[in-house]
């Protein structure tokens, strides 16, 4: 509630609904169209503060006046900017700095008590489902005389293009020895392929779905940037190093090859070297990183 002293000799009283507790607004406002509608007696000072939305559009402010507060027993006179338009009204970051506001009881959801319905209305209920069964029938049903059509642009063609890329870095994985065939497995993993710049694909496991789940992840802790620089103070000369699949440079362990089976368009393959996609994949090539730099820095 809002108590505002008005130019007369009465106290006038308004009950204003703040629909809007706003934490990212740093000061408290209402519309136009709410202070015409219950403050119009009150004269609006002028007010320098400037508002724009998140998006950066600014907000025209048509003043500001001070209004006294009564919530729960807190009595106050607070800042109250008046803006153009009919929008929310914004419980500011200035007023819940100064209020107190009583949290457990603006997040209190009650779910009201639904009175037993009477034999006539059960009754009229019933009927009307028998009358339309085939509306309230089970499973999926068809919506009548309207169908979804998807446009395309002018130009559009299918496009094969990817599966000899695809084909290609399946012939590498396994000309190098990334991945060899397997004839039955009790896990397949399904493929997802990646475009890259240069015209290739990255082919990664989609196992999200099958190993991660059930994967013990080892935690190794990355350094942080902080160090990184303390570490590199100093230097004149820097130089940026990409391993090419880095994952793929380390062996798999043997007991480990089972579960990276991955089940693509040519049949079942099996992994020998570190896969992309394992969500221990960046902490176990981190922890064989920083041995070779501690070897490196002996």
């Amino acid at each position: 509630m809002y108590k505002v002293g008005g130019t007369n000799k009465h106290t006038l009283k308004y009950i204003l609904k703040i629909t809007v507790y706003n934490t990212g607004a740093g000061i408290s406002i209402i519309s136009k169209e709410t202070f015409d509608d219950n403050f119009n007696n009150i004269s609006l000072k002028p007010c320098s503060t400037l508002l724009h939305t998140y998006t950066g559009d600014s907000i025209k402010v048509r003043g500001q006046f001070n209004a006294s507060v009564n919530y729960n027993g807190q009595r106050m006179s607070l800042p109250l900017v008046v803006v153009d338009g009919s929008g929310p009204s914004l419980f500011g970051r200035d007023w819940l700095a100064k209020i107190k506001v009583d949290w457990k009881r603006i997040f209190n959801v009650s779910v009201p008590t639904i009175p037993k319905l009477s034999a006539a209305v059960t009754n009229r209920l019933h009927a009307t489902i028998q009358s339309y069964s085939e509306v309230f029938k089970q499973g999926l049903r068809t919506i009548k005389g309207i169908n979804a059509k998807l446009e395309v642009t002018n130009d559009a063609y299918p496009k094969f293009s990817l599966k000899s890329a695809v084909d290609e870095e399946y012939d590498r994985l396994e000309r190098e020895g990334i991945i060899e065939k397997e004839e039955f497995s009790e896990w397949a993993t399904p493929m997802v392929h990646i475009p890259k710049a240069d015209n290739t694909t990255r082919s990664c496991g989609d196992y999200a779905v099958t190993v991660n789940p059930q994967l013990q992840v080892p935690h190794y802790q990355i350094p942080l940037p902080e160090d990184v620089f303390q570490k590199l103070r100093g230097g004149k000369l820097f130089s940026k190093l990409d391993m090419k699949n880095a994952y793929q440079q380390l062996l798999l362990h043997d007991e480990s090859q089972q579960y990276m089976t991955i089940h693509t368009h040519r049949g079942l393959y099996r992994y020998k070297r570190l896969p992309f996609g394992i969500a221990a994949s960046p902490a176990i090539f981190q922890h064989v990183w920083m041995l070779f730099y501690k070897a490196s820095t002996m």
